[in-house]
């Protein structure tokens, strides 16, 4: 072990809703934007069917709001501090596993595509993800153990 103490579980989960609430706060925003951009309507036939040029502003903000995440968590968690904004207000940080040191950009950005994937696709697992820190010897979810990632607890009580 590395001789540090690691994050909680609720620390972890504290931080997780924080960052998807600012996450979220600024997608609305660029689906509001999305939307005001989406003018045309057409109705096509006595159903009143909407076509795709409707949704196309809304899709292209939403793949939008999916790629800043992947960049906001690659850029803040393989930082030096390795923190995003929720794990700051918690006092904790992402090290690697092994030496302790900073995670990197690109194991970052790995271990946020790990917990998208099981957030979107699979909902089971996402689930288990994110309770698997609570049996783990080690506090390692699953996107955690995916990206040689460990979370430490920077002022524990």
């Amino acid at each position: 072990m590395l001789g540090v103490i690691l994050a909680p579980w609720w620390k972890r989960l504290v931080a997780a809703l924080i960052d998807g609430c600012l996450i979220w706060a600024v997608g609305y925003v660029i689906e509001l934007i999305g939307m005001l951009g989406s003018t045309r309507l057409i109705m096509l036939g006595a159903g009143q069917t909407v076509g795709l040029s409707v949704f196309a502003p809304i899709l292209v903000a939403w793949a939008a709001v999916v790629a800043g995440s992947f960049l906001y968590y690659g850029l803040m968690v393989g930082s030096a501090r390795g923190q995003t904004v929720g794990m700051m207000a918690m006092s904790i940080a992402a090290r690697d596993a092994v030496t302790g040191g900073k995670l990197g950009f690109w194991w970052a950005l790995w271990r946020q595509m790990i917990a998208f994937l099981f957030t979107v696709v699979f909902v089971i697992p996402f689930l288990i993800d994110c309770l698997s820190p609570l049996w783990d010897r080690r506090r390692q979810a699953w996107h955690d153990h995916a990206s040689h990632c460990i979370v430490v607890d920077l002022k524990p009580y």
